[in-house]
C-alpha cells in the first residue's frame, strides 16, 4: 500500500515512521510491534502520538477487488 496510495489518502498512517494501514487498531498496535517506529521514537526523544498518528480526511480503502494476483512468471 505504501508505494501505491499517497500517505494522506491511506485510511490511517504514522507521520513518524511512514507506517500505513486500513484500520485504527492496526495503527495503534504498530507502536509496539513495528521496529522502525520504535527506532524513530527513540531518536525523536518523546512520544507525540497525537501528532504522529493520523486518520485521512478522504481515505482510499484498498480491498481484494483492487488487487491483481500475479503468477511467479508475471511478477
Amino acid at each position: 500500500m505504501r508505494d501505491h496510495v499517497p500517505a494522506d489518502r491511506v485510511p490511517f498512517y504514522c507521520t513518524l515512521c511512514n507506517f500505513r494501514c486500513q484500520d485504527a487498531a492496526t495503527l495503534k498496535s504498530h507502536i509496539q510491534r513495528y521496529k522502525r517506529h520504535q527506532r524513530e521514537e527513540a531518536m525523536a526523544g518523546g512520544k507525540h502520538y497525537l501528532t504522529w498518528l493520523q486518520k485521512a480526511e478522504y481515505p482510499i480503502f484498498v480491498g481484494d477487488s483492487d488487487i491483481i494476483r500475479l503468477s511467479r512468471e508475471e511478477s
